[in-house]
């Protein structure tokens, strides 16, 4: 039996496929927005195995720096999963590149969600719209009332649009008269299973480095680990649950240092050469010059990245895996599908 109808935004993404999953197993239909529909054949072979044999789902276009097709998309639906983002290992060289399609995308989503009668809006932002924004302070544990200052120098620029995109759709939802709810969802660091060699997620780019020594030594980054299945289920209970209505829920794990996430892959996999040595931050901003990922993450050295989960955990009943099982995952899925 059909629980309702569901828009996933970012069906094809790395997040996004796992609460396609979630979804067709609760029994609900859905309607997946791709940029580019070619890429649905590729999705349905790829959940095959995690979905039941009889399920509901069609694929469809929709671009969020396009006005056309979002009044069409929303329609008929019960629910919305804004997942869909801008993001790339590359830094651009125009802080503000991610804007168009992460805060005027997410509006387009907004509006024509109120217009067609939707629920709820469950919508995908991250921890780093919470952490920063202030010295670094070790001691501090971050919670859902904490927000990221746009305007700090030390952001990147995938962050700033993401924090802009969660302000604006929460100001938006003060400034309209309907019925329709929103909940934001503000993942850490995503690891976990990859199941699209075409989409390893870029969270998941610094374990595939430490394979493949393009990352030969540890740079000193740290981050709350949340496994992705558990990212996906934490979408599927807040959209679920009337007690989730408004609320931002961090959706993180305990905290990790590449080096931790190192040690857990030297002792799961002793034949392979996984770095050893922390990498000093002198040379973590030199080996930033020819590496993306850490040029985009060379500002957040030595800072630690602590959050409060309780809201999380008590409303919602979610409870994240093991920082080791969501390493190990990763691995085991770069290893299978030959990327590694």
């Amino acid at each position: 039996m059909r629980n309702g109808n569901v828009l996933l935004t970012g069906a094809s993404g790395f997040v996004g496929t796992h609460i396609l999953i979630e979804l067709l197993n609760a029994g609900y239909a859905v309607r997946g927005t791709l940029r580019n529909l070619d890429r649905g054949k590729d999705i349905l072979k790829i959940i095959k195995p995690f979905v039941p044999k009889d399920f509901e789902l069609e694929f469809v276009y929709a671009d969020l720096l396009k006005d056309e097709g979002w009044g069409t998309v929303t329609k008929d639906c019960d629910y919305v999963h804004h997942v869909a983002a801008p993001i790339s290992l590359d830094v651009p060289k125009d802080p503000d590149a991610f804007i168009p399609a992460a805060v005027d995308g997410t509006l387009r989503v907004l509006n024509a969600a109120s217009k067609n009668n939707i629920k709820r809006v469950v919508a995908t932002s991250t921890l780093g719209a919470v952490t920063y924004g202030e010295k670094i302070n070790k001691e501090k544990v971050f919670n859902d009332g904490d927000w990221t200052d746009p305007n700090y120098k030390g952001i990147n620029a995938y962050i700033r649009a993401k924090t802009l995109a969660e302000k604006a759709a929460w100001d938006y939802m003060k400034n309209i008269d309907s019925n329709m709810s929103l909940t934001t969802i503000n993942p850490g660091l995503i690891l976990g299973p990859i199941l699209d060699p075409q989409d390893a997620g870029v969270s998941c780019e610094g374990i595939k480095q430490m394979f493949t020594g393009e990352l030969p030594m540890h740079p000193r980054l740290g981050f709350s680990v949340v496994d992705v299945r558990d990212v996906a289920k934490c979408h599927m209970l807040a959209m679920e649950n009337e007690k989730a209505e408004g609320h931002r829920f961090l959706c993180g794990g305990d905290f990790a240092w590449f080096s931790d996430l190192g040690a857990i892959l030297r002792e799961q996999y002793p034949d392979r050469k996984i770095p050893k040595m922390n990498m000093p931050n002198w040379m973590v901003h030199f080996f930033g010059i020819f590496n993306g990922g850490v040029r985009q993450l060379r500002d957040d050295l030595n800072r630690t990245q602590h959050v409060d989960i309780q809201k999380t955990t008590k409303i919602l009943g979610w409870q994240p895996r093991s920082v080791k099982e969501a390493t190990i995952a990763t691995a085991e899925s770069l290893i299978k599908l030959g990327i590694v």
